[in-house]
């Protein structure tokens, strides 16, 4: 596993605040990104829930880990061919000992596939922490261009607009002995 590296391209960069407190806050929010790739075998992938669930014991701030897990967490997440239930089992115990949530996915259901076989095997996990800061992000599973694997890009959901209540007036309120009073003090 390594963290992904961030590019820094100013002229890219649009943000209402000032350019280096936006470089800071992005660079803090990318050291908290793990890309991971579980490898082919169940008993290769054994290491990486192992060193996943000891990273994720030690850290306390907003984490998310992102890849290509090569394992699924339902039998729904594979269609063509067979699924041991060591792949759904060692996948589902990770999240279960860790916390971990899986983020929203929006978009093509299946992230891989060879044309006969296609697999759910690409996902964003999340801790609590992640989710408290950043409440309104999920992931997009997008055609694959340049790979039998979608691409995933992180994009933010508009938050659900908030019921405005109309302004109502209560007319009795006038016959308040201390009414103009209020309304001038205020």
């Amino acid at each position: 596993m390594m963290p992904i590296e961030l590019e820094q391209r100013k002229e890219n960069c649009f943000s209402p605040l000032q350019d280096n407190t936006f470089q800071q806050v992005l660079q803090a929010a990318l050291n908290m990104v793990e890309r991971v790739y579980g490898l082919h075998r169940i008993d290769a992938r054994k290491d990486m829930w192992r060193d996943l669930e000891d990273l994720e014991a030690s850290l306390r701030n907003p984490w998310l880990i992102m890849g290509d897990f090569n394992a699924m967490l339902n039998h729904d997440d594979r269609l063509g061919s067979q699924m041991q239930e060591a792949e759904v089992r060692d996948f589902n115990a990770l999240l279960t000992n860790t916390g971990l949530t899986v983020l929203k996915t929006v978009g093509r259901f299946y992230t891989w596939t060879n044309s006969q076989v296609h697999s759910r095997i690409d996902r964003a996990l999340v801790n609590p922490a992640w989710i408290n800061m950043w409440p309104h992000l999920q992931v997009e599973a997008k055609d694959p261009q340049f790979s039998d694997h979608a691409l995933m890009s992180i994009t933010i959901i508009e938050p659900p607009a908030r019921a405005t209540r109309p302004f109502r007036f209560l007319n009795h309120l006038c016959t308040l002995s201390d009414f103009m009073t209020i309304v001038k003090e205020t």
